[in-house]
């Protein structure tokens, strides 16, 4: 079967890297505490709590951005382990902040990038072209913009696949389950997909689970401060492993 590709990019221009916010955690949360605490005294220590952890939330997201802003990258890596993969996919990729930094740590691999750049979501693919010019990977990423649930490679095409905030934005339960399917499919024996995102992860989890994917724990943080820190970050990782048959 052919698969159509909607579009093909080529790098030019320039752009920076900007603070990127899930679209639904800048104010709904915002809105859902202010609501509290115009309620009856007793619900406003809730809303109160809410509004608590929802600054502190932001305030964790611009700290990383303003201070760290490659953190949650390099743990997405740390996470990938030290293999020497040859077939790297970013899957959602917005500016390129994936595809760029995996470009340094494997060397030697063919990466690509693809997003579907949806309204609403950061970045664009002029931003993405403008950040490899910049980076001098235009001839190293090679970048598409695609349908998310039909992606134009082979069965078991890539060793690694990484996605960052991207699957959150399909809303639709059968549309999640069939991304994700597909990035199983596109996935070699032995390679390993990691997703990080802030929604429907237990969905995401039942979805992998049921196709056979092996789920391995993460432990990035630890103690008290580790315990502080999962309750301010807002985005969690999976990581999962194909078996070999």
């Amino acid at each position: 079967m052919t698969t159509k590709i909607l579009k093909a990019l080529e790098p030019g221009g320039r752009a920076e890297y900007r603070l990127e916010l899930p679209g639904e955690f800048n104010w709904l949360w915002l809105i859902f505490s202010l609501s509290w605490l115009l309620l009856r005294p007793a619900r406003r220590i809730a809303g109160w709590l809410s509004l608590v952890s929802w600054l502190g939330r932001l305030g964790w997201l611009v700290y990383q951005a303003r201070y760290r802003p490659f953190a949650r990258r390099e743990q997405l890596f740390r996470a990938a382990g030290p293999a020497d993969y040859r077939q790297i996919l970013d899957f959602g990729s917005g500016r390129g902040v994936v595809a760029i930094g995996a470009a340094g740590r494997w060397p030697s691999a063919r990466l690509v990038a693809v997003d579907d750049w949806r309204p609403g979501r950061p970045g664009s693919e002029e931003a993405l072209r403008s950040n490899l010019d910049l980076q001098g990977l235009g001839g190293r990423v090679h970048v598409y913009e695609i349908n998310p649930a039909i992606l134009p490679f082979d069965d078991g095409h890539f060793d690694l696949i990484i996605s960052q905030l991207y699957l959150h934005n399909l809303k639709e339960p059968a549309a999640r389950q069939a991304c994700l399917l597909e990035l199983v499919r596109l996935l070699k024996p032995g390679g390993r997909l990691i997703l990080a995102d802030y929604r429907f992860q237990q969905s995401d989890i039942a979805t992998l689970k049921g196709v056979g994917l092996m789920l391995i724990p993460q432990t990035d943080s630890a103690g008290v401060f580790g315990i502080f820190i999962a309750l301010l970050q807002p985005t969690r990782n999976l990581l999962a492993e194909k078996p070999v048959l």
